[in-house]
């Protein structure tokens, strides 16, 4: 049986011109935002398809305009959903600031659309909502503050390779 080095081979390790042992090569991705993230796309068609369920029953016992608003604040929920998602993992594990910002300020939005929807008591309220906005609410909360600090920290070690190539430019 031949042994083959399999850490020489090129397919099995992506070749980087990074120098991993450099301090300006740190990997600033969030590991609780992507647990975060990792966990709400499992969650997320839960969500869809028991709130579907749910206005589904409850929508001809509401008023006119309440079943023009929960349509609106549903679709608009689960669009925020969607591509809230992609620019949380984008940003995250590719360490770049404008979409993770874009993450948070959905989630912000999203945050308020999901208050809408459990507390506003004149649309009938049903059980299953709050169980599954809940949830979803915390997943909300814990990405909008791993997704501040994340970038924070990236637009300081950022400013830092900034301030350095422009010092080793000047010299």
């Amino acid at each position: 049986m031949e042994m083959r080095d399999v850490t020489s081979s090129s397919s099995f390790w992506i070749r980087s011109s990074y120098d991993f042992s450099s301090p300006r090569s740190e990997t600033l991705s969030n590991l609780p935002l992507q647990i975060s993230l990792y966990f709400n796309i499992f969650y997320s068609p839960l969500l869809i398809l028991l709130l579907s369920a749910a206005y589904l029953n409850k929508f001809p016992l509401l008023p006119g305009y309440y079943q023009f608003v929960s349509i609106i604040v549903l679709l608009l929920v689960f669009g925020l959903e969607v591509s809230r998602l992609y620019l949380g993992y984008r940003g995250n594990l590719g360490e770049l600031v404008p979409h993770l910002t874009g993450c948070c300020i959905l989630s912000a939005l999203q945050i308020i659309c999901c208050l809408y929807l459990i507390l506003n008591l004149d649309m009938l309220i049903l059980p299953i909502e709050i169980c599954v906005i809940v949830p979803e609410l915390l997943f909300l909360i814990s990405q909008c503050f791993c997704g501040v600090w994340a970038i924070q920290r990236m637009v300081r070690s950022q400013k830092k390779k900034t301030i350095l190539e422009l010092i080793s430019k000047r010299d």
